[in-house]
């Protein structure tokens, strides 16, 4: 039983498990966005939390692993664990609206906001530490376009969305897929080559393969010099 973050994340800093934890979800780690990932530590687990998981997930599936409560929250035995599971399941579909935050990475106040009008079960998040400066804003608009396969969710419109905020990923909504997709991690997709941060002038688009359907890669980016991106799973 842990009764303090320190002691959940076996000493470890909670800014160091918010950068790993950005990083393995597939998120920029960006100054709000770590600020908020700290916020939620000690939010769930400042007075004690599931071991090397401070985020209090109840995901499952890693060797070793015990229930710390009831409710089925996790003790992780190693610190990537707990870090994988948490970065598996707010990729699950369940969470798109506080994905789709910590993907712009530029308001912890609306990150934290949305972990508490999410089915994650936070209260209010009151944030800790100060405001880092201003960062400048990303360029370009976002886009919501018609995902190209068909939705997986009866009676819902698939799409595709992409902010210039977090270029290198996309979010599948209402039961999107993509050919290849991961199953049970469909919301996020990488971009080769990288689109570059700031890029202006992008477009989405389904790719056509030479039976006349979407081929692997199911989508691609293009920006205002012509240059394009292939959406794969790396």
């Amino acid at each position: 039983m842990t009764t303090s973050l320190a002691q959940s994340l076996g000493g470890r800093s909670p800014d160091q498990w918010a950068l790993d934890f950005l990083a393995a979800a597939g998120f920029v780690a960006r100054p709000e966005a770590i600020r908020a990932v700290v916020s939620w530590e000690y939010a769930e687990s400042g007075a004690g939390g599931g071991m090397f998981n401070p985020l209090n997930t109840t995901q499952g599936g890693f060797a070793g692993e015990t229930d710390f409560n009831s409710v089925g929250v996790k003790n992780f035995v190693r610190y990537a664990d707990g870090v994988a599971a948490n970065a598996q399941v707010i990729r699950n579909g369940y969470y798109p609206h506080l994905v789709y935050e910590l993907g712009l990475g530029v308001d912890a106040r609306a990150i934290c906001d949305a972990v508490t009008a999410s089915p994650w079960g936070t209260g209010y998040i009151a944030l800790v530490g100060a405001q880092p400066a201003p960062q400048p804003s990303p360029k370009g608009e976002p886009m919501l376009v018609a995902s190209p396969h068909a939705p997986t969710l009866p009676g819902r419109v698939a799409a595709a969305y992409w902010a210039p905020g977090s270029p290198n990923v996309v979010l599948l909504t209402n039961g999107a897929s993509i050919a290849h997709d991961v199953p049970g991690i469909t919301g996020m997709r990488i971009w080769k080559p990288p689109v570059p941060a700031g890029a202006t002038g992008i477009g989405i688009m389904a790719t056509v393969g030479h039976d006349g359907k979407p081929d692997g890669a199911g989508v691609v980016l293009q920006d205002d010099k012509g240059d394009t991106y292939t959406g794969l799973w790396s």
